[in-house]
């Protein structure tokens, strides 16, 4: 390693202490009290009607209850969508998202309903199709599209698809010599052998997958997931024409397209099909809308890694859900945010020990900058900051040279993952705002990144999964009743089976949106801005600057430029206009996106004053 550089605080001041403890002469002294003039005007004519969306993602059995029956349904959520929005795009009455993701919709034997029993019919648990039309009608008078959560990986094993097989298969004692499959003799005789992947036992096995017994015979069937989700035959042209049918049916109904579920278990021997077969997919959508205004918009779950990348330069047509910034892939936003309290908890340490901080250099330590090279573990603490914008910087050169149109999907959590809260609760005091406040700073990066975005239902109030021990990590607790109330328990739904009552940590909804400073509030803000700056979701981004506990990011979107000040400091900032890396000094800021509603940026002749934990747009 080369010699080190020994930074001192040139451009920033840090005020000391945490995050939910900001001392109020401070924030008197730095801040402004008032929102910004352009964040308090109305610029409704700046919004774009187009795939660039905000989404909603809701898991209908636990979101809410229109016929007391416990478990939440298509009324409930029809009921409910002022909620998400009531049309009017400066309400603060409304969170203002225009897209809603729903989870599996479709009949089934499970209450998360991954396994269909029918694709062209509503769960009996959620209504009929009349209800899901007056769903869809009632979307479109608010300007929301919505996406269906569709698993063509495999059904249920009680679909009527399987059951014919499984049916038809005990007649059948012929198989290929070469792949242990039925003849096409017996699959001409028995179509229904063309839906899913049999082999007999003993022969050959695709690699990769796993096999279950069809009681009484001695054939198996290709089940990835479990035996209760048999997988399709996404090579027989009956099955492709069924799948064209699915999509061509909802599309008629009004959707505006599909999330499709793991994908990369297409063909789990054959990377290069799962891209044929998406890109057939994503072919049929654009056929199928090719005379709407709005054409079929398709989001996949891929790999939970970052060779999703690979996807994204062997297809077109499809985005994928980013499982490097989300949970349970690399989860690189919530590291940053948990970086940044680390960061500012080990400089405390060090200056209480009276020890010289030696931070890093971007030539002396791999482009880093501002990491902490002494802190006494034999490793560097790294710097918040500078963690987010390698992150960001490192994921576009990956992305945007695998396809220069790739449309990203930053999901930060979803339902297959652990509540944000649960996840940042050790680094942020959960007796005080701190907790909160961040959990409002993460779904501000999350929400300001180039692409289209989606929040989980009860992430907007900060629901909480579980326990920190073993309850969190269940499907079942990442996916509670959503909290509305503490006294009304009008449309409250069930627990999902299995699911283990929690107390939350915040509070509900009803309460929430009466206060200024909540969680809600602040995510209603930022969709706002979303809505207000065309270059946030769609402008090319890059950073100009990076401090301790600051970083500035450029978007520029058809000619226009905005620039981003995330603060990862846990007190207000005073960063000099000289600091910023910008052509030309601002002369106003457009939106203080705050933890407090009582504290904004402030722009004083020399210098910029942003609050803690914040974003601010100039």
């Amino acid at each position: 390693m080369k010699k080190s550089l020994l930074f001192t605080m040139i451009g920033t001041l840090l005020l000391s202490t945490g995050l939910s403890s900001c001392s109020k002469s401070l924030n008197d002294k730095y801040l402004s009290k008032t929102k910004p003039t352009y964040q308090l005007e109305d610029h409704t004519d700046n919004y774009i009607d187009d795939v660039y969306r905000n989404y909603y993602q809701v898991l209908v059995y636990s979101y809410y209850d229109s016929n007391g029956d416990g478990i939440g349904d298509l009324n409930g959520l029809t009921q409910k969508l002022d909620y998400i929005n009531d049309g009017d795009k400066n309400s603060t009455k409304s969170l203002g998202y225009d897209g809603i993701y729903t989870l599996p919709i479709f009949p089934s034997p499970t209450y998360h309903k991954y396994d269909a029993t029918d694709y062209y019919n509503i769960d009996p648990d959620y209504g009929t199709l009349e209800d899901f039309d007056n769903f869809i009608d009632a979307c479109e008078l608010r300007g929301i599209d919505v996406i269906l959560d569709l698993a063509i990986n495999h059904t249920s094993n009680q679909h009527p698809w399987f059951k014919k097989a499984c049916q038809d298969i005990r007649n059948v004692h012929e198989y290929d010599p070469v792949t242990g499959q039925p003849t096409e003799e017996a699959k001409a005789l028995y179509p229904s052998l063309r839906y899913y992947h049999f082999t007999y036992n003993g022969t050959v096995k695709l690699d990769g997958t796993s096999w279950h017994g069809v009681s009484g015979t001695n054939w198996s069937y290709e089940g990835s997931f479990n035996s209760g989700m048999p997988d399709l035959n996404l090579d027989e042209q009956v099955v492709r024409d069924e799948l064209k049918n699915i999509m061509k049916f909802w599309l008629d109904r009004g959707v505006r397209g599909f999330r499709l579920d793991a994908v990369q278990h297409f063909y789990d021997w054959d990377k290069s099909k799962n891209y044929e077969f998406l890109n057939t997919l994503s072919s049929w959508g654009e056929e199928l809308t090719q005379n709407r205004d709005k054409k079929c918009f398709l989001v996949a779950e891929g790999p939970w890694s970052k060779t999703v990348s690979t996807y994204y330069e062997n297809t077109n047509g499809v985005s994928y859900m980013n499982f490097n910034y989300g949970s349970n892939g690399q989860a690189e936003l919530i590291q940053a945010v948990n970086k940044a309290a680390q960061y500012i908890k080990k400089i405390k340490l060090l200056e209480e020990k009276g020890e010289e901080i030696i931070y890093s250099t971007p030539e002396d330590f791999n482009g880093k900058s501002f990491y902490i090279l002494n802190d006494g573990r034999g490793f560097a603490t790294a710097c918040g900051a500078d963690y987010f914008r390698n992150s960001v910087e490192k994921w576009d050169e990956r992305l945007y040279s695998a396809n220069p149109n790739a449309i990203d999907s930053n999901f930060g959590v979803n339902h297959d993952t652990i509540r944000l809260i649960n996840q940042l609760n050790g680094s942020f005091d959960v007796e005080t705002d701190a907790l909160q406040n961040a959990c409002k700073f993460f779904w501000g990066l999350n929400n300001t990144l180039r692409g289209v975005s989606y929040n989980y239902y009860g992430e907007e109030i900060g629901m909480r999964a579980g326990t920190p021990s073993i309850e969190q990590n269940k499907d079942p607790d990442k996916r509670h009743p959503m909290y509305w109330s503490k006294t009304n328990t009008t449309g409250m739904t069930r627990y999902a089976p299995g699911g283990s009552p929690v107390e939350q940590y915040l509070e509900p909804a009803d309460k929430q949106m009466e206060d200024q400073d909540s969680l809600w509030n602040f995510m209603r803000e930022v969709l706002r801005a979303k809505a207000t700056f065309p270059e946030i979701a769609r402008g090319e981004q890059s950073f100009v600057k990076v401090g301790k506990f600051y970083t500035v990011m450029k978007k520029t979107y058809n000619g226009k430029s905005i620039h981003l000040i995330y603060c990862f400091g846990e007190e207000p900032q005073v960063i000099p206009l000289s600091e910023l890396g910008l052509e030309e000094e601002p002369n106003e800021i457009k939106y203080s996106l705050s933890s407090s509603s009582s504290y904004y940026a402030k722009l004083t002749a020399e210098t910029i004053n942003v609050p803690a934990y914040s974003i601010t747009i100039i």
